[in-house]
């Protein structure tokens, strides 16, 4: 028997309300071929600390079943543990999960020898710890529950699934020969079956990437990414919409300084499962400064767009503009809008309209 490929689900939110202290407990299979996910919540303060439980049911295919429910207590099943990082299927062949501290949570697919097949799967990106576990479900598939946690302490527990059956939304597969591959108007990749050192001409030009490789010549229109069998590509590297692009754009407003591959890999992932340039920008305040105070945002973006430090006035207009019913709503807004400023985006000239290695790790 072949060891299977999977493809990973989208990470959807587990717990309705994160407010108090969360802690993710447990998660086990049930007799209906789906998955359950229990937490706890403390919520008070000092010395009037109080706990409830919660559950949450999922079917087959990692869909709610019904809202999540308070219960008694902890369910009568075993509880998560730090050994909790391996999978293992019927054929032998095992899913091994790795969360890294400030780093990404991963799953990688190993075979019966214990040999890695493919890349590492990326379920979430950029969290200083993480909580996870996962449980084989009766149909091969395998649900995955993970928690990230920062600063601030636990909140959003996510689930995802490991589904053996179905490719990824967006995946656009090209097949021996010469293709004409079109996008859906979504985020899209190309999956072309050659390895990288096949490839022997690429251009790109007016929105369409043409590829020459072992695999025949390829022209992508409308595609965000380009997966090889041992690489991927970024072609969404153009504003305002790409989040390549905004990933680029958010960092070297931030920073001063284009990301590497690491970064831009991180961010762009963090993009494709973000609402908005504003809420990944905020993502990136919370991860790199968490809790910065606007007045020194405001300073650190100013200072390297402007490459000098503003004055006092000139900080106090620009924190006077963000909060709930303003200009800019949070922080991430206001950096949003900085990078967007051709102050930022003059010096991204080299950036822009590129291709762009990433680390299919992160994704």
């Amino acid at each position: 028997m072949s060891t299977p490929t999977f493809f990973a689900g989208e990470a959807t939110l587990v717990n309705s309300t994160t407010e108090g202290f969360q802690e993710l407990h447990h998660l086990f299979a049930t007799p209906d071929g789906g998955y359950e996910v229990a937490w706890s919540t403390t919520s008070g303060t000092p010395g009037n600390l109080s706990t409830q439980w919660f559950a949450q049911r999922y079917d087959g295919a990692g869909v709610k079943v019904g809202g999540e429910s308070a219960i008694a207590g902890p369910p009568d099943a075993p509880a998560l543990s730090a050994g909790q990082d391996e999978v293992f299927l019927s054929d032998g062949s095992s899913v091994r999960l790795n969360g890294e501290s400030f780093g990404a949570f991963t799953a990688q697919l190993y075979d019966s020898s214990g040999q890695p097949v493919g890349e590492p799967l990326l379920m979430k990106g950029a969290a200083r710890g993480w909580t996870y576990a996962g449980t084989l479900l009766p149909d091969g598939n395998v649900a995955l529950v993970f928690q990230p946690v920062n600063g601030t302490g636990p909140g959003e527990i996510f689930t995802a699934l490991l589904d053996k059956t179905s490719p990824p939304a967006g995946a656009v597969f090209g097949a021996s020969g010469d293709d004409q591959l079109g996008g859906t108007g979504s985020l899209d990749t190309a999956v072309i079956a050659a390895p990288l050192s096949s490839v022997h001409a690429h251009s790109f030009a007016d929105g369409s990437f043409t590829l020459a490789s072992g695999a025949g010549t390829d022209t992508l229109t409308g595609i965000e990414r380009v997966q090889l069998s041992d690489a991927l590509f970024a072609l969404d590297t153009r504003g305002p919409d790409g989040h390549a692009w905004q990933a680029a754009a958010l960092l070297h407003a931030g920073l001063g300084a284009l990301p590497g591959i690491h970064e831009l890999s991180m961010w762009t992932s963090q993009a494709d499962l973000t609402s908005g340039m504003g809420a990944l920008a905020q993502k990136m305040i919370d991860f790199y400064a968490p809790g910065v105070s606007t007045a020194a945002l405001v300073t650190q973006v100013y200072g390297q767009l402007v490459h000098t430090a503003p004055g006092a006035e000139t900080v106090q207009t620009y924190v006077d503009q963000v909060g709930a019913g303003r200009t800019f709503e949070t922080q991430g807004d206001l950096l949003a809008f900085a990078a967007n400023l051709s102050l930022n985006t003059d010096a991204m000239v080299g950036f822009t309209g590129s291709v762009q290695a990433l680390d299919p790790a992160f994704f």
